[in-house]
């Protein structure tokens, strides 16, 4: 459906960003036994800068807890994830990429919806009850928990940025084409337009302003090129009479 990426593999980056660069082997267990003895493989290490991972990592924990993903998670559970919206073809869709407990991920919940009214936070919204049915599994770690509010008290929130996730706005792509260039516009911190101090005029007209020039004056006069001999009486019109 015009998607490059699947949720399996979108599960595996939000995981990634949590865990410290580690690839998770995705697995499906088929029977009870595989369940019980189930134990999570990794492929290889992703290697991802510690400072990429404490400016993104916030991020995701602040659109459960105060951005556009804050109404439909829970985040006390400790879900971390990222809304967006697409627009394509006259139609709409919402995406929500998760991770839950943040601090260490257990769970990897990633929603795509489509439809006239979809939009990231509907697909939050989806994401959170499937949270909240799997609540009794999802247990926190204080201490982990403690270490990452220390990494985010680093990076406060700004107004502008409050501002723009109380409107519940999230990334938009507007995609005319497979072939056309997409457009995006992205709900990060918008830096307000700067206004340009309006110039002053050079030349101020007052009323005690002077003329620099003395006025030329030209004087016109409709019987130059005229035959002298013309009556003043004989310039208007004649009177044209049709012959009955």
């Amino acid at each position: 459906d015009d998607f490059e990426v699947t949720p399996l593999q979108l599960a595996v980056m939000v995981t990634a960003i949590a865990n410290g660069g580690k690839r998770v082997i995705p697995q499906f267990q088929r029977t009870r036994t595989e369940r019980a003895a189930f134990k999570s493989t990794y492929r290889a290490t992703v290697n991802l800068p510690d400072q990429s991972i404490a400016g993104v990592l916030p991020g995701m924990i602040g659109a459960a807890e105060y951005g556009t993903a804050r109404r439909g998670v829970d985040a006390s559970m400790g879900v971390a994830g990222k809304t967006g919206s697409c627009i394509g073809r006259g139609s709409w869709v919402g995406l929500f990429a998760s991770v839950a407990p943040v601090e260490d991920p257990k769970y990897a919940v990633v929603v795509i919806t489509r439809g006239e009214g979809e939009r990231g936070r509907n697909a939050a919204a989806i994401a959170g009850q499937i949270y909240r049915a799997l609540s009794g599994n999802i247990k926190r770690d204080a201490e982990k928990s403690l270490a990452l509010k220390q990494i985010r008290s680093k990076q406060p929130v700004g107004t502008d940025v409050a501002a723009v996730d109380d409107e519940d706005e999230d990334d938009v792509v507007l995609v005319e084409s497979s072939e056309s260039r997409n457009s995006i516009a992205n709900s990060a911190p918008r830096t307000p337009a700067v206004q340009e101090p309006a110039q002053k005029k050079i030349v101020t007209r007052t009323s005690q302003s002077k003329p620099v020039f003395p006025p030329v004056v030209i004087q016109y006069s409709k019987d130059k090129g005229k035959s002298d001999t013309v009556n003043k009486g004989d310039r208007s019109r004649p009177r044209v009479v049709k012959n009955k």
